[in-house]
């Protein structure tokens, strides 16, 4: 994992920034999967948050930014095209 840095700003990746997001259980899963609970009609799976996190450094000046390491990567390609 490299350092990436925008504008006088660092970005940390963490993957830890999730959000539980709600989605439905198919049929085949609620009959199928164990333990078997075919009552649950919904699951809970963890998708990247979509929001970044600006923090002032204090030691170094400037400000740190903690985004998933989905949307860095995103934001990585995007500079790269930009460059061309």
């Amino acid at each position: 994992m490299e350092n990436l840095f925008f504008k006088g700003h660092r970005i940390i990746e963490d993957p830890n920034l999730t959000e539980p997001k709600e989605i439905p259980r198919t049929t085949k899963e609620r009959l199928f999967s164990l333990p078997w609970k075919p009552w649950r009609k919904t699951k809970f799976i963890q998708v990247p948050r979509k929001e970044a996190f600006v923090m002032n450094n204090a030691l170094l000046g400037g400000k740190v930014i903690l985004m998933h390491p989905s949307h860095v990567e995103q934001l990585r390609k995007e500079l790269e095209e930009k460059k061309k």
